[in-house]
C-alpha cells in the first residue's frame, strides 16, 4: 500500500520537514522555499499547502483553502491539498499514516489527526505552486468510486470533531460548490471563444480553395452550421451563389430555409442537380460525409467536387456503377 511505503520512507528520513509527492505530480520551483519559510516562521502551524492546478485530462485551477482554519479537512474535499509540508516531529507524534485504512483517505485522516493532536492550524499559500495530474485511472478514481463509504468511516473515527463543526462544514461545502461552478462557467466561456475562432478560420480556409479552381457547377453547402453562416457572405463577395444547403433535417420537412437559401436533403440534391460542387463545412466528422456522398453516387453516377478543410477532392462513383 502507498501509505505503508510512505511511513517506511519517512521513518528512514533524517530531515526536519516532510513533503509527500506522488511521482506523477509536479512542484513549482518556489514551493519548498515558501512552505518551509512558513513552518519556520510560525510554530502554531501544523502543515502548509498551496493553491493548485490540474494538468493532463483537466486544467482546473483550485483556490481551496482558508488560512488559519483548523477544520479545513472536515469541510473540504480530500483532494483539496494533496501535497503539504509538515514536520517530522508532528508525524512521529501521531504515529504516521494509519495503515489500517486500506480503502483510502489515509491522507485526509492523517491531516485531521495532526490538527487534533498538535492543536495547531493549517496555512494555505494563496499561490499556485503545485500541479496535480488527472488521469483516466488512478488511486483517486478508485477513492471517488467508494467515497461514500470512506467518508462515513472518517466521520465515525472523528465523531466529536464532525459533530462540533457540522453546520460550518455544510455552509463551507456549499461555498466551494459555488466556487467550482464559477470555474466551470469561466472554462465554458473560454471554450466558446476558442470554438468561435476555429469556426472563423474554417470558413476562411474553405473560401481560399475557390481561388485555386474555376467553378462551373452548382454550389451546395453541406450543413446548417456556424461555419456555413460565416462562409455565405464570403462567397457572396466572390460572386459565388449557393443554390442550396444540404441537411438531413430536410428529409421530412419541406419549405426549410437557412439564411433565405433552400435546405434540402442529400437525396434531393442528387435528384435536382447533376454538376455539383459540395462544400463540406464540418470541422470534425467530414470523412463520414464522404461515405454518405459516395453512397448517393452509386444511385446517381456523376463526379462531385468536394471542397473540405483538407483540400479539394473529386469524388467519383464506384467502377461497377460506371460500367453499368
Amino acid at each position: 500500500m502507498l501509505f505503508r511505503s510512505r511511513n517506511y520512507a519517512i521513518q528512514q528520513s533524517k530531515g526536519l520537514y516532510i513533503l509527500p509527492l506522488d511521482a506523477d505530480d509536479r512542484l513549482h520551483f518556489t514551493f519548498l522555499e515558501k512552505t518551509v519559510h512558513i513552518l519556520k516562521l510560525d510554530n502554531s502551524i501544523a502543515f502548509v499547502g498551496t493553491y493548485f492546478q490540474h494538468f493532463g485530462l483537466s486544467t482546473f485551477q483550485g483556490t481551496y483553502g482558508l488560512s488559519g482554519d483548523s477544520n479545513l479537512y472536515i469541510k473540504a474535499d480530500p483532494n483539496t491539498l494533496v501535497t503539504c509540508l509538515f514536520k517530522y516531529s508532528d508525524w512521529d507524534l501521531v504515529g504516521g499514516y494509519d495503515e489500517s485504512m486500506t480503502l483510502g483517505l489515509e491522507d485526509w485522516d492523517f491531516w485531521i489527526r495532526l490538527l487534533e493532536a498538535t492543536k495547531k492550524t493549517v496555512y494555505v499559500i494563496p499561490e499556485i505552486l503545485f500541479d496535480y495530474r488527472i488521469k483516466k485511472k488512478s488511486t483517486s478514481t478508485y477513492v471517488n468510486a467508494n467515497k461514500d463509504e470512506m467518508v462515513k468511516l472518517l466521520i465515525n473515527r472523528h465523531p466529536d470533531l464532525y459533530r462540533n463543526n457540522f453546520v460550518e462544514a455544510i455552509v463551507d461545502r456549499e461555498k466551494k460548490l459555488i466556487e467550482v461552478w464559477g470555474y466551470v462557467k469561466e472554462d465554458s466561456k473560454r471554450i466558446q471563444s476558442l470554438q468561435k475562432t476555429t469556426e472563423q478560420l474554417a470558413a476562411k480556409v474553405l473560401a481560399t480553395h475557390f481561388s485555386t479552381i474555376s467553378i462551373n457547377s452548382t454550389i451546395l453547402i453541406y450543413g446548417m452550421s456556424n461555419v456555413t453562416e460565416l462562409l455565405l457572405p464570403i462567397l457572396k463577395d466572390k460572386n459565388l451563389q449557393v443554390k442550396a444547403v444540404i441537411d438531413q433535417a430536410a428529409v421530412n420537412r419541406n419549405g426549410l430555409f437557412f439564411h433565405n437559401i433552400p435546405v434540402i436533403s442529400l437525396f434531393q440534391a442528387f435528384q435536382a442537380f447533376h454538376n455539383i460542387t459540395i462544400i463540406i463545412t464540418s470541422i470534425q466528422n467530414y470523412h463520414f460525409l464522404y461515405t454518405l456522398i459516395t453512397e448517393q453516387l452509386t444511385l446517381y453516377p456523376t463526379e462531385i467536387t468536394a471542397i473540405t478543410l483538407d483540400g479539394i477532392l473529386i469524388l467519383k462513383p464506384p467502377t461497377n456503377t460506371m460500367q453499368a
